[in-house]
């Protein structure tokens, strides 16, 4: 789920996904996002619905995937947060501010399933970025 999400095929009008977020966080003044995947009515910040939706409906076709129901989950998230320090700073190249993504999951036993990678990502800019040919 996490390779999904952070895939350059995430996309949002045509634009990487993760870039167009980035944008909106920046927008909102948000150094994290958290959306539940669980949670059909949970509200996500600003104007990233799109980005939500788009990220649960991939989390359930998953779940069909792997033969695991919903109901067998006691909690299911993506969280993203855009890091700070020296050490991230150094390793920074190209374009964009160091940030984690992170996907939990936590079944009915209390047994906890987490991914992280840590990315670079610029805030979404259509002057900069070409439009994906096949918008999804």
């Amino acid at each position: 789920m996490l390779m999904t999400f952070m895939s350059r095929y995430n996309d949002v009008g045509g634009y990487w996904g993760l870039g167009v977020l980035r944008l909106e966080m920046d927008r909102l003044e948000l150094n994290r996002v958290e959306f539940d995947l669980l949670d059909p009515k949970a509200e996500f910040p600003g104007r990233c619905e799109p980005i939500g939706d788009w990220s649960r409906g991939r989390f359930f076709r998953q779940l069909v995937a792997h033969s695991v129901t919903p109901s067998e989950l006691y909690a299911a998230s993506i969280t993203i947060t855009l890091e700070e320090g020296e050490f991230l700073e150094k390793l920074a190249g190209g374009r964009g501010d160091p940030m984690t993504c992170a996907v939990r999951c936590v079944d009915n036993h209390e047994k906890e399933f987490l991914a992280r990678r840590w990315c670079m990502c610029a805030p979404h800019d259509p002057l900069l970025e070409l439009k994906r040919g096949r918008v999804i």
